[in-house]
């Protein structure tokens, strides 16, 4: 009887044991599990958190807006490792079909080197331009002196050297009528209108944006 007992008992201890050491593995599990949903639920934020900086720019867009975009997914290419971080660079895709001294008529995509420096070395041209023509104010009025041709000549002149550029030589002035030009198709360019074709995303588990096309509308 004692032995029955004595057997008993431990059989007690045993199952007591057991049933402890079930609950143990499934808060165990529970707590990881809970953590594991924390954390891909801040994971999904984070990616809709980032593709909205750009779905913002799903519509009808002007040059102006597109070359925000263009700025946006430049910086975000500049900065991004993607070795490290495991993210695919944004590309931008832009299909041009009317000229202007801007930009040439072409397909685009911004994230090819090549493109990517075209777009940069272009607006970087901008900024010298406004810094020289003494800003947005100026050049305003100087475009269209610009444009009016002949009938404006003088009035461009005095207007340019009232801002202090040298136009003191015909090649001088022809360099100053150049940059008026370059600028003169960069405001084309702001005023010209693309539509959305399509926005990608990463397939490979991140589920972030990682291209763009517009194309011009004639």
């Amino acid at each position: 009887m004692e032995n029955a007992a004595h057997a008993l008992i431990i059989a007690g201890s045993v199952l007591i044991g057991l049933l402890i050491l079930g609950a143990l593995v499934f808060t165990y599990r529970e707590i990881t599990d809970s953590e594991g949903s924390e954390q891909e639920k801040i994971k999904l934020q984070q990616i809709d958190e980032f593709n909205k900086q750009y779905t913002s720019f799903e519509k009808k867009l002007y040059g102006s807006e597109l070359l925000s975009l263009v700025n946006k997914a430049i910086d975000y290419d500049n900065r991004i490792d993607v070795e490290q971080s495991g993210y695919t660079k944004i590309s931008i895709i832009v299909k041009v079909n009317r000229q202007t001294d801007f930009i040439n008529i072409g397909d685009y995509t911004i994230n090819n080197e090549q493109n990517k420096n075209l777009f940069t070395s272009k607006l970087t041209k901008i900024e010298q331009i406004k810094n020289t023509y003494g800003g947005d104010q100026y050049l305003q009025r100087l475009v269209a002196l610009y444009n009016g041709g002949s009938t404006k000549e003088e009035a461009l002149k005095d207007l340019l050297e009232e801002i202090g550029i040298d136009i003191s030589s015909p090649s001088k002035l022809d360099k100053a009528k150049e940059d008026l030009k370059t600028y003169y198709g960069y405001i084309e360019f702001k005023r010209k209108q693309f539509k959305h074709i399509e926005t990608n995303y990463d397939k490979n588990g991140n589920g972030r944006i990682i291209s763009m096309s517009y194309e011009e509308i004639n």
